[in-house]
């Protein structure tokens, strides 16, 4: 379950746990025909730095899983593009 309004979903982790995680972004990699979110886990953190992950998600199920070794630098790719159009724009 994704709460657009606050940024807020409950994800299925590898291990079958139900968590709670702050979505930061998301984004395709139509190479792999996959969804990957960025997000974190540190919601009320006070802290000007805060730890991010980057999963594969399933928008039908709500599962992040992690992502294969094989796809990380592609994966990582997007996802410095994306944070770097991002931060300009701010």
């Amino acid at each position: 379950m994704i709460n657009e309004k606050e940024g807020f979903a409950i994800v299925t982790d590898d291990a079958g746990n139900q968590i709670k995680v702050q979505v930061i972004f998301g984004f395709e990699v139509e190479e792999y025909n996959k969804n990957y979110i960025v997000y974190t886990t540190e919601s009320d953190s006070s802290s000007d730095e805060i730890n991010v992950m980057i999963s594969e998600f399933d928008k039908k199920t709500y599962e992040i899983k992690s992502i294969p070794e094989d796809e990380m630098n592609t994966v990582m790719e997007f996802y410095n593009n994306a944070k770097n159009i991002i931060l300009n724009e701010n």
